[in-house]
Formats: structure tokens, C-alpha cells, sequence
């Protein structure tokens, strides 16, 4: 996510046809709206959404990056909505025990949020430029994009436990089959981190824009953003072995139902499924009408239970998906 975000988004919603300048919320919660043409209700958010977490009761968290806040989708009935001030371009999200941590791209902040209250509970200063961040192996770990770095953050104390150099420009970071493994954009290579060794190993350039992660089928599977693909990696030899033609900017990509991958997709947005065993996309659902962001943003999305959750930039919200 580049540094620029705040300044080009009057560009963007400018040149748009279909984004939506909604000033925010007014307190009483997210609502559900359908614009033209789309194929499923967007459920309204503060301006400019990017990333999203699931919480240990499986309500949606939002980062609204231009809003400055995390919100808490609709909550059950009974309970109050949140929306918490965290600081300036707010952009990813991870739950971990009763907590939601944010990293807060512009201000170098990782914060946490009580899941119940949405209170900030702890502030740790990454330094510049934090983005992608995951929990696993005990620890909070955050992308610091500017300094090329991982860092891995004792969720207790807030304390820093250890520095990697993971690249030229990582952006997101995702666990499985013993490591940490992260997308550097820039170069196009997937790093692997150790966690009890500390190890790092890099691939060999695996495609353009290199982006979202997620490890399934004995496979690293990650998006590529600027060459419109999806490619599966082996996590042994960190070499390429499939790669699914993409179009239409993919960029996160998660764990779906029945073995399968979710794969969003910028323009529309859209959701695509993946089969892992086929290497084939089974089908693709269309959201709405926006176009791609060509890296001056990001869309996220999460899935459990049978539900997918992809946030829309330029919309101004988040769709619900049955994948």
C-alpha cells in the first residue's frame, strides 16, 4: 500500500464512476445498500475500506483506511456498534485472543482493539510504514513496508521480540506449514521466515505484483496483482508449480469451503473460486462496478462457516458473499 493512499483518493473517487463519497457513518451502525447493477447489498462502512478480520465470534472487522477508524459491522442484536479512532490510514487486521490488532500504515502504529468494547488496548511504534500483519506461533507479526522488515510482537507486553529483512517492498504476511511466509510487491518474490530459527529464504521472481497469501493443498498460494494471476508455490523448494490465468487485478486470496480457494478480485469487485486440485477456476461471481485500484489501494476479504466478507474500496462498504 503506498504512502500516497491519502493524497490520490480524491483522484480516485473522481475518476470512479461508481465510487461513493459517504463522509463515514453517523453512529447508528453499518447499513445494507445495493447499487446498480450489483449482485449482492453492499453492507455500508466508513470511507475507504481495505482490510477485514473475523473475531472470535465471527463478527467482521473493518480497517476504513481514509476514515481514520475500525468498525464492527451490524452486531447482534443488543449489542452497541463500534467505530474507534486509531490514527491516520488505518490498513490490516488480525484477531488473537479477545483482540483485534490494526496496523496504522501512516502514523507507524500497531494497535490492539478489546473485541467487545473497541477500545484501543495497546499501542506498540513499529516504525514506517507497517501493513500486512497476521497472528501465529504465539506472536503478533507486522510488514513494515518502507523498511523491508518483519517484526515479530510479543501480544502481552507489546514489545518487539525480533526484526527480520524480508525485502524490497513486502506487503502482507501469512502462516502455514511451519513458517511465516511474505509477498514482497516489488520484486515479486515470496520470503520464508522460520519462527524458531529465524531463518530467512527467498524465492526466485515468481510473477508481477506480487500480493495476498494464504497456504493450502501443501501449496503457497498468492495472488499477483499487475500480471493477473494466481500461482502456487512449493513450500519446500520455493519454486513455482501452477499458475491460473487471473484477470481483472486479483489481490487477496483466503482458504474456502471444500478444499477450494476464494480469490478477490479488484474490478467489480469479484469473488472467483479456485480449485486446488483441478488448478481451475470454477466459477467467478461479480459484485458490483468498480474499477481496479492499480496499487494506490487494496480490497480484503475473509470466509468462515460458509460465508465470504470482501470489502470495496472505492464503494465505500463491504459485500456479504455465499461462495
Amino acid at each position: 500500500m503506498p504512502g500516497r493512499l491519502l493524497v490520490l483518493l480524491a483522484a480516485l473517487l473522481a475518476t470512479s464512476a461508481c465510487a461513493e463519497s459517504s463522509g463515514g457513518t453517523t453512529g447508528d451502525g453499518a447499513s445494507a445498500r445495493r447499487p446498480a447493477g450489483s449482485a449482492s447489498a453492499l453492507v455500508r462502512t466508513p470511507t475507504g475500506p481495505v482490510g477485514l478480520a473475523l473475531d472470535s465470534r465471527g463478527r467482521v472487522w473493518v480497517a476504513d483506511a481514509d476514515a481514520g477508524t475500525v468498525s464492527r459491522l451490524d452486531p447482534a442484536a443488543g449489542e452497541p456498534p463500534v467505530r474507534t479512532s486509531v490514527g491516520t490510514a488505518p490498513l490490516r487486521l488480525a484477531a488473537l485472543d479477545g483482540g483485534v490488532w490494526v496496523s496504522v500504515f501512516s502514523d507507524g502504529l500497531l494497535r490492539r482493539l478489546d473485541e467487545r468494547t473497541g477500545r484501543v488496548t495497546r499501542t506498540v511504534r513499529t516504525g514506517a510504514e507497517p501493513e500486512g500483519v497476521t497472528a501465529a506461533f504465539g506472536s503478533v507479526w507486522v510488514v513494515l513496508q518502507r523498511s523491508g522488515q518483519l517484526l515479530r510482537v510479543d501480544p502481552r507486553t507489546g514489545r518487539i521480540v525480533k526484526r527480520y529483512r524480508v525485502g524490497n517492498e513486502p506487503r502482507l504476511v501469512a502462516a502455514g506449514s511451519g513458517a511465516l511466509w511474505v509477498s514482497d510487491f516489488e520484486t515479486g518474490r515470496l520470503v520464508r521466515v522460520d519462527p524458531r530459527t529465524g531463518a530467512v529464504r527467498r524465492s526466485s521472481p515468481l510473477c508481477g505484483g506480487l500480493q495476498g497469501l494464504v497456504v493450502r493443498a501443501g501449496s503457497i498460494w498468492a495472488t499477483c496483482t499487475s500480471d493477473d494471476a494466481l500461482v502456487a508455490v512449493d513450500p519446500g523448494t520455493l519454486r513455482r508449480t501452477a499458475r491460473l490465468r487471473m484477470p481483472g487485478a486479483p489481490d487477496p486470496v483466503v482458504a474456502g469451503p471444500d478444499g477450494r480457494l476464494l480469490v478477490g478480485l479488484q474490478k467489480g469487485p469479484a469473488v472467483a473460486v479456485v480449485d486446488t486440485a483441478s488448478h481451475t477456476v470454477v466459477r467467478r461471481r461479480t459484485l458490483g462496478k468498480a474499477d481496479q485500484l492499480y496499487d494506490r489501494a487494496n480490497i480484503d476479504l475473509v470466509y468462515r462457516d460458509g460465508r465470504a466478507w470482501l470489502s470495496s474500496y472505492l464503494e465505500d462498504g463491504v459485500y456479504p458473499v455465499a461462495p
